[in-house]
Parts: structure tokens; sequence; C-alpha cells
């Protein structure tokens, strides 16, 4: 059944969308990172202790991947995921912050992550809004209806 254009709630379609296009990029640079490991960057091995590191940080953007996808159906009833997902991206974009202060730029990509990850706490405030959205949708019945 389709539903009627009056019935679709814009916050949560535009997190839905958001953390969509969050959870690819965590599937990306998690297999990336679990298949390739940190090889590419070095000439010849990579310090075995990096290259493990590495590997299991990849192994939990993966999961990130994989819990974002649950929580992306019903986003606005799932607050405790979305507080320690954005915790989580917070705590490792400070990692990368301190990380930037000490040695300098990394790649572009890793800025553009880093401020991603910092603002991260953001999807708490989105999240709240799109459940207040369906709050005041099942408080309306009428506006889930077609006209």
């Amino acid at each position: 059944m389709v539903r009627p254009l009056s019935a679709i709630r814009p916050v949560k379609l535009g997190l839905q969308i958001a953390l969509g296009l969050m959870s690819l990029i965590a599937l990306y640079f998690g297999a990336l990172g679990l298949v390739v490991g940190v090889a590419p960057n070095f000439e010849g091995d990579p310090p075995p202790i990096l290259d493990n590191q590495a590997r299991y940080s990849s192994g939990v953007y993966l999961v990130f991947a994989f819990l974002l996808w649950w929580i992306i159906p019903n986003v606005e009833r799932h607050k405790m995921p979305i507080r320690i997902i954005s915790a989580a991206m917070m705590c490792g974009g400070l990692g990368r912050l301190v990380s930037l202060m000490r040695y300098g730029s990394g790649h572009d990509v890793q800025l553009i992550l880093m401020v991603m990850e910092i603002g991260a706490p953001l999807l708490i405030l989105w999240q709240k809004l799109a459940t207040d959205e369906a709050s005041r949708a099942s408080l309306n019945p009428r506006s889930l209806q077609a006209d």
C-alpha cells in the first residue's frame, strides 16, 4: 500500500537519508579496511600492530553500518542506539582531531570524516525532532489520510 504524500514526514525522511549515507560510508571503509588493511599506505609491509588495529576498527565500522540499517526504518523509536552511535562517532572524531594537532593533516577524506564525526551529536537532536514529528502525526490521524 502506498502512503499518501500528506503522510510523509520530512524530518524523519531527511534523517533516514542522512543515516543511510552514513551507513554506506561505514560499509565502504569497513569492508575496505578489513580486506586491504593499511598496506597500501606503506612501502613494504606495514607494522603488524597498526594493521591489526586498523582491521579491528574496520570491523567496528561494519557493525555501525548494520546497526544503522536496523535503525533507519523506525528511526524515531531508537533513541538510545542513536545516542550510542553519536557518542562513539564523536569520540572517534576527537581522536582524529588529536592526531591532526599532534602529527598534522592526513588525507582530505579524513578531515571531512572528522568534521562529520565531531558533529554526530546533532543526530540526537535530529532524532528528537523526528520523534516529535511522529508524535504530532499520531495525535492528528487526519494528517495521515489522503485529501
